[in-house]
């Protein structure tokens, strides 16, 4: 939703600037005024054009002195115009994409499949088996046997508590901002491809001792498709490497301490995030009209089946 530039000359030489019909809430037809008047403050910082932020008659609204005021209008303009394909493009994957949801659900299925896997199923034959070691990434059964759906049934696994709660947190952020980008369904097939992929990388590299469960790999493999969608929608350098940045500094700080961190998954679940998302930002699929003929549903559907295909094979196998 693109808004009007209101002036108003509220004392000598000086005025105020808001945005008309801004409105709150979500859909094509809103977009919150105080925000909206933030994004044009830091359109105006940028170009180093003297302003200020404050409540005026009319709400939140910059007030600029007179001799400002043509370059900042015209700054400003340039901003809505150029980003009006961005605003409906948000606009449209953020009210139909229902991410809020499937992170609900999702995270949900897995905290209670943390308590189903440290405990001893006795139906359906399943009284022997130990989850654990069943389903987690093991180097030598993959290499030498051929198991590679542990690289997803890893993922649905944890230690304890400490390691479930810290990827429920961290992961339902980056997870949930990264569906209102792309859609809930694109978003969770998106995640868990990339992150069997990377967790299939990392048993070459680390070789056949390698034994690893939980989902962090997934967690930066979100961010790595986070960063990679921030970035695919602009076309300058500064505003291009921001989010890929920012992306590495959680990396840094998030994925590489601790004893017991699995610092290869944590980076090759970025990397392999990135690497999707840039590639598909390369194939030009990542825009609205890609994103709104993906179907969604179906997307979902599909990976809630690679997992649970991926257990099926495993206690097969067992």
């Amino acid at each position: 939703m693109q808004v009007e530039i209101q002036t108003y000359e509220f004392e000598e030489g000086r005025f105020w600037l808001w945005p008309e019909g801004a409105k709150p809430g979500r859909g094509k037809e809103h977009r919150d005024k105080e925000q909206v008047v933030w994004e044009w403050s830091l359109v105006l910082w940028a170009m180093r054009i003297p302003h200020r932020v404050h409540n005026s008659q009319n709400g939140m609204a910059l007030s600029i002195s007179d001799n400002n005021l043509s370059s900042a209008y015209e700054q400003i303009s340039l901003y809505e115009t150029e980003n009006a394909g961005r605003f409906r493009y948000q606009d449209q994957v953020r009210s139909s994409s229902g991410s809020a949801e499937s992170v609900f659900w999702v995270l949900l299925g897995v905290a209670l499949w943390y308590g189903v896997s440290h405990q001893q199923v006795h139906a359906f034959g399943l009284d022997n088996l130990d989850w654990l070691e069943l389903g987690r990434v093991d180097g030598r059964a993959m290499l030498t046997d051929g198991q590679w759906w542990r690289v997803l049934t890893a993922l649905t696994l944890h230690s304890g508590p400490e390691h479930l709660l810290s990827n429920l947190v961290f992961g339902g952020v980056f997870i949930h901002f990264l569906c209102r980008e792309i859609g809930g369904g694109v978003g969770w097939l998106f995640t868990i491809l990339a992150a069997g992929l990377a967790n299939a990388i990392n048993v070459f590299i680390q070789g056949p001792m390698h034994l690893a469960i939980g989902g962090s790999t997934a967690v930066f493999a979100a961010l790595g498709l986070l960063s990679g969608m921030g970035s695919a929608r602009e076309k300058r350098w500064p505003v291009v490497l921001a989010p890929l940045g920012a992306g590495l500094a959680l990396l840094a700080w998030l994925g590489s301490g601790g004893e017991r961190t699995d610092v290869g998954a944590h980076l090759f679940g970025f990397a392999v995030g990135l690497a999707l998302s840039l590639g598909l930002r390369k194939a030009g699929a990542v825009n609205k009209e890609a994103l709104r003929q993906m179907p969604q549903g179906l997307c979902g559907l599909g990976a809630l089946g690679l997992m649970v295909s991926a257990w099926i094979l495993a206690v097969v196998s067992s």
